[in-house]
């Protein structure tokens, strides 16, 4: 994989998963399981493939983002983009509960009160030792 997108519009969110070659693909997101874990108020939306290791995180840095969407469940669009041919492989749609919802959208409020070296730090937290640390490179 060599870049994780994560595209909020007001109806959904799509988080595009692009590679430049994808003979290697990831599994078809059919067969991916959404988790979504928070930390320090840095919601990680979490997808995990049915092969043991392959988690994709993907941490919410709202300064980031222009728009987030206002839905009582939020929609969110897991797909798999070739670079190379410029063209989407697959499209998997995730409906989370109210539940969840409000938790990304109670941590967007939380997030306002952040510095953005905060949110970074954490950041880099999660893309360097939370999948070990979570223990989400062993679920399958």
């Amino acid at each position: 994989m060599e870049d994780i997108k994560l595209i909020p519009d007001k109806i959904n969110v799509i988080v595009r998963l692009c590679c430049y070659n994808y003979a290697s693909k990831v599994e078809t997101p059919d067969v991916v399981r959404f988790e979504l874990h928070t930390m320090c108020d840095v919601p990680i939306l979490t997808f995990i493939f049915q092969k043991p290791g392959e988690v994709v995180v993907v941490p919410v840095n709202f300064r980031t983002v222009a728009t987030w969407p206002k839905a009582k469940k939020l929609t969110i669009k897991l797909q798999q983009f070739d670079l190379r041919k410029d063209v989407l492989l697959s499209e998997k749609t995730i409906v989370l509960n109210e539940e969840d919802t409000h938790t990304i959208q109670q941590a967007r409020w939380e997030q306002q009160k952040m510095r953005k070296r905060q949110i970074d730090a954490i950041a880099d937290f999660i893309y360097s030792d939370y999948i070990g640390f979570a223990g989400l490179s062993e679920v399958f």
